[in-house]
């Protein structure tokens, strides 16, 4: 799977760009694969309080280009592994030139300063239970407000210790009338207006559209039926 979402990307067509940035995206999914001796071992089965699942399942984690929605890179794995452990190995592809549109499970210390790490920015949903400190000054754009804060975080270390970390990042609030207001963290520099920043999250949605045309094509069942696994009964055809 990975190969040829691979080789697809080298296909792609030239990519748009937001301030000169191309436009990525980070996620995952998990698919079924046939019930062999050999995927069992090394896919495994979810588990849940009420048992295992029926079938072994791959967690598939996919780098995609927004513009054209095709994979720059993938890993298919085990469906134990966290996406954020699994989405580190995918890094390595991005540069200066990338800008990294994620879900809110990425969300974190450890990944986005990965991510910074390698010189890309990128543009995160905070989850509802963050509050910030250490905030600096407010600027308000009609619904948007925006200002610099710190990421706070309790980190283990391998000797069983923990120390705090904190990410200085630019936060972006976004409020609309009737819904809870949304809020961003970014590495963006401030010279981007904060109201086109938060108009180019939306596109991660071209994602979300990649994956259900992989389901579909790859993983559709007879009219009114389940969905069929991937046909691959061996690991290293399915990965």
């Amino acid at each position: 799977m990975a190969h040829l979402l691979r080789a697809l990307a080298t296909a792609a067509p030239g990519s748009s760009r937001f301030h000169g940035l191309r436009v990525c995206a980070l996620d995952g999914v998990r698919m079924d694969v046939p019930d062999t001796k050999a995927n069992r071992a090394a896919f495994d089965r979810p588990r849940s309080a009420g048992g295992d699942s029926s079938w072994p399942q791959a967690l598939m984690v996919v780098l995609f280009d927004i513009a054209n929605r095709l994979a720059l890179d993938a890993r298919v794995v085990s469906c134990r592994p966290s996406e954020k452990i699994v989405a580190r190995g995918l890094l390595d592809g991005l540069s200066d030139e990338h800008l990294l549109l994620l879900d809110t499970g990425f969300y974190g210390i450890p990944f986005l300063s990965a991510v910074a790490d390698t010189g890309a920015r990128f543009l995160c949903p905070v989850p509802r239970h963050v509050r910030f400190r250490d905030c600096g000054k407010k600027r308000r754009q009609g619904a948007v407000l925006e200002y610099r804060a710190f990421m706070h975080a309790r980190l283990r270390l391998p000797n069983g210790g923990t120390r705090v970390a904190r990410m200085e990042v630019r936060v972006i609030e976004v409020e609309s009338p009737g819904h809870r207001t949304r809020r961003f963290v970014t590495n963006l520099p401030e010279s981007i207006p904060a109201t086109e920043v938060v108009l180019i999250y939306p596109e991660r949605w071209r994602e979300e559209m990649a994956f259900d045309e992989i389901k579909t094509v790859l993983c559709h069942g007879p009219a009114g039926g389940a969905p069929i696994p991937l046909r691959s009964k061996a690991p290293k055809a399915v990965a």
